[in-house]
């Protein structure tokens, strides 16, 4: 794979998370996975899958799996790179919002500091009022 070719994907990914973000609630959040084979071998097409799942972990906007728990301790400098790399294409999409990039064993999950505001309620519940997540570019 080119370095343009890598530069590409991410910038793609970035979008995609932004994207997959805007759609995220307090229940559920963007799941982007890629294809095992992506890692293992040469691929003419990038084949992934975009959908949404329950959030497990409170501010969870997306998470990305790129199936790294078959990762040994051989491939651990290429699993460091992509999180790496994958924090850096997403982090603009989230500006002022407190973004969190968390490790998880078969990827990332991004996670915003700024989930929106406590609204009190006269019979004194409490109701979380969510900010709408715009993507930025």
């Amino acid at each position: 794979m080119s370095s343009n070719s890598i530069l590409s994907f991410f910038q793609e990914l970035g979008r995609a998370v932004a994207i997959e973000a805007s759609m995220a609630t307090i229940e559920t959040c963007g799941a982007i996975t890629f294809g095992r084979e992506f890692f293992r071998k040469p691929v003419e097409t990038l084949k992934c899958t975009i959908g949404t799942r329950p959030v497990t972990i409170l501010g969870e906007v997306v998470r990305v799996d790129f199936n790294l728990s078959d990762f040994d301790g051989a491939d651990a400098p290429l699993k460091d790179m992509l999180i790496l790399l994958t924090g850096m294409a997403v982090q603009p999409h989230f500006i002022g919002r407190g973004q969190v990039l968390q490790e998880t064993p078969e990827g990332v999950v991004i996670i915003l500091e700024d989930k929106g505001h406590v609204e009190y309620r006269h019979d004194s519940s409490l109701h979380i009022v969510e900010q709408p997540i715009m993507p930025l570019a």
